[in-house]
């Protein structure tokens, strides 16, 4: 929350900066530069972005599980926005002073890098646990199908099974699994047998 507050404010006082006032902004950001050389007109759009990028910044607070989504879209946008009018800074003889409008940029980027690997044993217990009736099982190959309740037919394989073995599963049998999507599509594990 802090994180997202802290990038409307910035973003919020230089497109106010930009959008009211582009000429005393420039100057302070570029005392080196005389202001003729940048349009007035492009600053002031310029800002209008920054005040709807530091608007969207303050949604993501509230935003919850478009939160992600919205963090992107905000950092493409500074990307773009660093792009559109940071080269006239990096064409300048040193060189490195459009360099500092990237350091935002590379900050808002931090939360969306994977710090940590997925935990993969909690990613298995959150799926949902379906329930079915075996269609039919040769116990013979080791495979058959489960019609789930919801009317889904699930391969399973008896290595999915949890209680009992491959003679386990007969026709008819009711089993609780989960669904594990595989290149050959849908795939039942953690198969209990009920009854």
């Amino acid at each position: 929350m802090i994180f997202y507050m802290s990038f409307a404010f910035i973003l919020a006082t230089s497109g106010l900066g930009l959008a009211l006032a582009p000429g005393n902004l420039i100057a302070l950001w570029h005392p080196d530069q005389d202001g003729t050389q940048i349009s007035p007109v492009l600053a002031r759009q310029a800002g209008i972005g920054l005040l709807l990028a530091a608007a969207l910044s303050a949604l993501c607070v509230a935003a919850g599980a478009l939160r992600r989504n919205l963090h992107w879209l905000l950092f493409l946008f500074l990307v773009a926005f660093v792009g559109s009018h940071g080269t006239a800074l990096l064409d300048e003889p040193t060189g490195f002073i459009g360099l500092w409008l990237l350091i935002p940029v590379l900050l808002f980027a931090l939360p969306l890098i994977p710090w940590r690997l997925p935990n993969l044993r909690h990613a298995l217990s959150s799926r949902e646990t379906l329930a079915g009736e075996i269609k039919w099982f040769n116990p013979n190959k080791g495979f058959g199908f489960i019609t789930a309740d919801d009317g889904r037919e699930i391969f399973v394989h008896f290595r999915a099974l949890e209680n009992g073995g491959r003679r386990s599963l007969q026709q008819g049998s009711r089993v609780r699994f989960v669904i594990n999507e595989t290149d050959r599509g849908e795939q039942a594990d953690r198969v209990v047998i009920e009854s």
